[in-house]
């Protein structure tokens, strides 16, 4: 095997796609398209909406309406002097959006309270209307119960809870919770560019297959040398764009995090109250506060790379093996079951970074690259188990590659037969 022709394929196929419009496009707005998402996001976040939907109260207890209409004004309106049938005909017609009959029952809790509407609204409506009732019950039967101010004090207090993780140093880092939101984050973008990139080295494979270059390629360097020369270009190309799109991660979130939270405390402040309420628990503050881990990024690459090698054997093998994308289909289940099974359990190991499935899935080989990275941001992963994950991860990659290598080396010149698995087995016999 000549490295110096494994070298010189992989600058040619490094420099000739670094240089394209896609690519320059794609590196440059994607980190743009992050903070324009992350703003939209922190702007749904805190925003009540434009949108305020009316509910009729029918009050039979006479005191309850009033503290209904200082939660929220503009959303109850008084019908008790209607009858029931015509508060429906008004709810049909789109007069108002609902209506919810309030009595003594309600507040002794014999009978729970129920909202009618005519479908609009959506879940917040719901959740913010209920919000409201359990206050107002809440605090007239404090009232009829002559709980002192104290009590009350105590029924209205909200307790929230800070997370802190405990390295093994003994450091605290704050917002754990954000750390496993982080890890899931780079376990997507690991998803992503395994994918995405394997993607385009099969079809550099098929474009040279079909144009006949790989023969004239072939004529000086082995088949071999090509596909991991290609291999490697790739992986250098995904580099260089995740180092980019890094880069510009951490420029724009220590510019960005302090005029997020100066908005999103401003936002909250002006907020009704079911809308404060229900962001209760989320402190601003914690966007400016939040770090990471330097080495977390270290451990983003190792893992993207020796996962990218592992998958973008296969993906090359198949580039070989089919003459069109449309005949990739019928190899691409073995390569999608996987990397899709990591990708729904990453949500698993966000939720329980210690929990068996996630360590087992951190520790597979083909679901490792993912889901390790988002264990190592949630939790302390004993070193042990990211070793023993890498140790699998390269015995796999020389394994895959050995065989991805006899299908590449016979598949890169056959032409005009659609092989199925019978025939690769024969071609891995063969080489």
């Amino acid at each position: 095997m000549d490295f110096s022709k494994i070298l010189l394929v992989l600058k040619r196929e490094y420099l000739t796609r670094v240089r394209t419009k896609s690519f320059i496009l794609s590196t440059l707005l994607t980190p743009l398209g992050f903070v324009a998402m992350m703003g939209i996001v922190i702007y749904l976040t805190v925003s009540d909406g434009d949108v305020i939907n009316s509910v009729g109260v029918i009050d039979e207890t006479g005191v309850l309406f009033e503290n209904l209409q200082e939660q929220n004004p503009a959303r109850y309106f008084d019908v008790s002097n209607i009858s029931t049938d015509s508060v429906r005909s008004e709810v049909l017609s789109g007069n108002l959006d609902g209506y919810i009959i309030l009595s003594d029952a309600n507040i002794d809790n014999t009978v729970e309270p129920t909202l009618v509407y005519g479908g609009s609204g959506g879940i917040s409506f719901i959740e913010s209307v209920e919000s409201d009732i359990r206050g107002v019950l809440r605090e007239e039967r404090l009232a009829r119960s002559n709980v002192s101010e104290e009590i009350r004090a105590i029924f209205e207090t909200k307790y929230n809870i800070d997370s802190i993780k405990l390295t093994e140093k003994g450091e605290e880092e704050d917002n754990a919770v954000l750390g496993a939101v982080f890890g899931f984050i780079l376990g997507l973008l690991i998803f992503i560019g395994v994918f995405g990139y394997g993607a385009v080295l099969m079809r550099s494979v098929i474009e040279e297959k079909t144009s006949r270059i790989v023969e004239v390629i072939a004529s000086s360097v082995k088949p071999i040398e090509l596909m991991l020369g290609k291999l490697f270009g790739i992986c250098l190309l995904a580099i260089t764009q995740f180092g980019i799109w890094i880069i510009s991660y951490i420029s724009l979130s220590v510019a960005a995090a302090p005029i997020a939270a100066i908005y999103m405390d401003a936002q909250l402040k002006n907020l009704p109250p079911e809308a404060v309420e229900a962001s209760a628990g989320f402190d601003p503050s914690r966007l400016e506060a939040f770090v990471v881990d330097p080495t977390i990024f270290l451990y983003f690459f190792v893992f993207f790379i020796i996962g990218f090698l592992i998958y973008a054997g296969i993906f090359a093998a198949i580039g070989a093996a089919v003459d069109s994308e449309q005949d990739t289909q019928q190899f691409m289940l073995p390569v999608m079951v996987p990397i899709m099974l990591a990708y729904f359990l990453n949500l698993r190991v966000m939720e329980n970074p210690d929990a068996t499935v996630s360590v087992v899935a951190s520790l597979f080989p083909l679901t490792a690259p993912i889901n390790m990275i988002s264990r190592i941001a949630a939790t302390n992963v004993p070193f042990w188990q990211i070793a023993l994950s890498l140790l699998l991860m390269i015995g796999t990659f020389i394994g895959l590659m050995w065989l991805a290598a006899k299908i590449y080396r016979v598949g890169i010149l056959m032409y005009g037969k659609k092989p199925s698995y019978k025939e690769l087995a024969k071609w891995i016999r063969q080489g």
